[in-house]
C-alpha cells in the first residue's frame, strides 16, 4: 500500500483505548448484525485516501497527536480534576474534531453541500448579462446534475470544529464509571450529541455548540464515558463532584444503543465475549436503523423592509431514539421552544 493511503477517520489510537491486546477488535456490522470475534484494527474505520493525498494525512496526523496527552490523561485518573482548563480545551477540541472527521459526518452532510453548491450556482446564473431568458433556463435545468465533492466540506467542518470548541467550556464536565459487567462500546462515529430537553423542537436544529440543553457523549474505554452536560436544563441524579457511577445495567444499554444508533458501519468492542450483549442491543433497535442522512436544510423567506431575502437553515436532526437514563432528569421544552443560545438563558428566563 502506498504510504498513507489508508487514512482512518477514527484514529488507531482511540481503539486501542478499548482493545486487550492493542492490536485487534471485536465488532458488529451495523446494516447485519453479523459480528467479528477478531478484526485488525489497522483496518477498521479507514478508506483509501479518505482524505486526501499523503501531505494532507500528515497534517490531520499532526492534529490528532496534538490531542492524545488529554485524553490519555482523563482515561486514566478519571476525573477532570486532573486537567488543566487548556487540557480541557484540548480535550473538547478532540471530541469536536472526532465528531467532524467520520464517514457519517460526511454522509449526513452531503445533501446540505449539494444544495449549497446548486445555490450558489443558481446565483451565478442570475446574474449572468447578455443572454437570453431561454439560454438562462437551460443553465437552470443544469442544477439537477451538480454535485458538490465532499472533501472540502469536511475540511473545512474539521477546521471550524476546533475553533468553535471554546463555545462548550461552559458545559458541566462529567467521567461517568461503568460500575456494571457489561462494558461500554464504541462505533466508527463515536461522539455523539442529543438534546433530550429539546427534543420536541424537529423543525430547526437544536445540536448547535451554544444550544440549551447540549449533551455530548464520548466513550473512552470499556469503563468509562465523558460527559459535556448543559447543567442548566438537567438534574444529574447521584453525580458527585464530576463522576457519576453507573450501577444499573439499564443506563449501560442506553449509552451503547446511542452508539448503534450513531454508527455509519460498525460498532466495536474489546472482548469478543461481548457478542451476544452487543447482538441484543443491535436487535432491540435495529427498527430504528437506516441510512437517512442526518443533516438537514431548510428555506425561508425572510422580509427586511421592502426587500424579501431568502434565508438557509443547516442543522442536524436528531437520532430517532431519545434514551432515558435513570441519573437524569428533567422537563422538556415546548415544540416552540426559541432557546437558542445557553448565554441568553438562566435555566428559567431567557434574555
Amino acid at each position: 500500500m502506498a504510504d498513507k493511503e489508508n487514512q482512518h477517520f477514527v484514529p488507531q489510537y482511540y481503539f486501542r483505548f478499548f482493545s486487550e491486546n492493542k492490536k485487534s477488535i471485536s465488532l458488529l456490522n451495523r446494516a447485519t448484525g453479523k459480528t467479528v470475534a477478531t478484526a485488525p484494527i489497522r483496518g477498521q474505520a479507514s478508506k483509501s485516501y479518505f482524505y486526501g493525498d499523503a501531505k494532507v494525512e500528515g497534517v490531520i496526523t499532526e492534529v490528532e497527536s496534538s490531542f492524545i496527552a488529554g485524553l490519555r490523561k482523563i482515561s486514566s485518573e478519571k476525573d477532570f480534576g486532573c486537567l488543566s482548563e487548556n487540557e480541557v480545551l484540548s480535550v473538547l477540541q478532540a471530541v469536536m474534531f472526532q465528531r467532524s472527521r467520520t464517514l457519517a459526518k460526511r454522509k449526513d452532510g452531503k445533501k446540505q453541500q449539494d444544495q449549497i453548491v446548486k445555490l450558489f450556482a443558481e446565483i451565478a446564473i442570475n446574474k449572468l448579462e447578455n443572454i437570453s431568458e431561454e439560454e438562462r433556463q437551460e443553465y437552470y435545468k443544469l442544477l439537477d446534475f451538480m454535485s458538490a465533492d465532499p472533501v472540502p466540506f469536511q475540511g473545512l467542518d474539521m477546521a471550524i470544529s476546533i475553533e468553535q470548541a471554546n463555545h462548550l467550556l461552559d458545559l458541566k464536565r462529567i467521567v461517568i464509571k461503568n460500575r456494571t459487567k457489561y462494558p461500554f462500546i464504541f462505533s466508527d462515529a463515536p461522539v455523539v450529541m442529543i438534546n433530550p430537553f429539546q427534543q420536541r423542537v424537529d423543525y430547526r436544529g437544536v445540536l448547535g455548540m451554544v444550544t440549551p440543553g447540549l449533551i455530548i457523549i464520548f466513550p473512552l474505554s470499556p469503563r468509562i464515558i465523558i460527559m459535556f452536560i448543559d447543567h442548566k436544563a438537567y438534574n444529574l441524579q447521584g453525580e458527585s463532584k464530576g463522576a457519576l457511577n453507573i450501577k444499573f445495567v439499564k443506563d449501560v444499554d442506553q449509552l451503547n444503543k446511542l452508539q448503534i444508533l450513531n454508527s455509519s458501519s460498525a460498532v466495536y468492542f474489546g472482548n469478543p465475549e461481548g457478542s451476544t450483549y452487543v447482538y441484543r442491543l443491535w436487535s432491540e433497535v435495529r427498527r430504528y436503523l437506516d441510512d437517512t442522512p442526518k443533516g438537514m436544510i431548510g428555506e425561508a423567506l425572510l422580509q427586511d423592509g421592502e426587500d424579501t431575502k431568502e434565508v438557509i437553515h443547516i442543522y442536524d436532526r436528531q437520532l430517532p431514539l431519545m434514551p432515558s437514563f435513570s441519573f437524569l432528569k428533567y422537563e422538556k421544552a415546548s415544540r416552540d421552544s426559541h432557546l437558542i443560545d445557553r448565554a441568553r438563558w438562566d435555566g428559567k428566563k431567557y434574555y
